[in-house]
């Protein structure tokens, strides 16, 4: 915070990007975030007149890794969609265009792609336009076509509602769409052949790579959930 609270204020008059990773705050535990309040309260308010004339992302990169939390639907979802909030420079929110497709891109289907899309939106094709020009934009021939549709928009420009996976190039563990599963007792004879078949598999990886003497041998303890 210290390193950014210098940056705002040095090169005055020219355009400047600052990737800031503040990793370790609530990397373990979410309860890191409460402890870092009042240094992002104090940073924001010393700061307010950089931040206006800039472009502000807040983001995560997941959600928490493990835990209770983790195996709740909120915590699957928020391993694969985490956080992200967007601020404007202030004179561009009395742009109407701009803000209704914020609001309605909140409720999009978006990905890390879509950022990207974003910041060379900001860099290079709305300057072009003053930051005055909201429509819908195709970045395939800036960022390349990809099979099955277009992977990445500007999070500033509107964004159809029916995007899938497939077309923004998401892996199917990482897709957020919602899919109908059912649940399986746990205690049925094929999901404890599944889930000891995993294990099994895990071993024989690590023995074949050569980790069979440096690696615990792992052995099934129990089954929390299956689907």
């Amino acid at each position: 915070m210290d390193f950014v609270d210098k940056f705002l204020d040095e090169y005055k008059g020219f355009s400047k990007f600052a990737l800031v990773w503040l990793a370790k705050i609530a990397h373990n535990s979410a309860s890191g975030l409460y402890r870092a309040d009042k240094y992002f309260s104090k940073f924001f308010r010393k700061n307010v007149e950089n931040l206006n004339n800039s472009f502000l992302f807040v983001m995560g990169d997941h959600g928490l890794r493990f835990g209770r939390l983790r195996r709740t639907g909120t915590g699957y979802n928020e391993d694969n969609n985490p956080l992200l909030m967007v601020a404007v420079p202030q004179y561009l929110r009395s742009n109407e265009q701009l803000i209704l497709n914020l609001k309605s891109n909140s409720r999009r289907h978006t990905s890390q792609y879509d950022i990207y899309a974003t910041l060379y939106d900001i860099a290079r094709y709305a300057r072009k336009e003053s930051f005055q020009n909201w429509d819908e934009h195709d970045f395939s021939e800036e960022l390349g076509k990809v099979r099955g549709g277009i992977r990445a928009r500007s999070l500033l420009r509107p964004i159809q509602y029916d995007r899938t996976c497939e077309e923004m190039e998401i892996p199917d563990q990482f897709c957020i769409c919602e899919k109908q599963w059912h649940t399986i007792d746990i205690h049925d004879e094929n999901v404890m052949k599944a889930a000891q078949f995993t294990v099994n598999a895990i071993n024989n990886f690590l023995k074949k790579k050569g980790a069979g003497e440096k690696c615990e041998i792992l052995h099934l303890k129990e089954v929390i959930i299956s689907i």
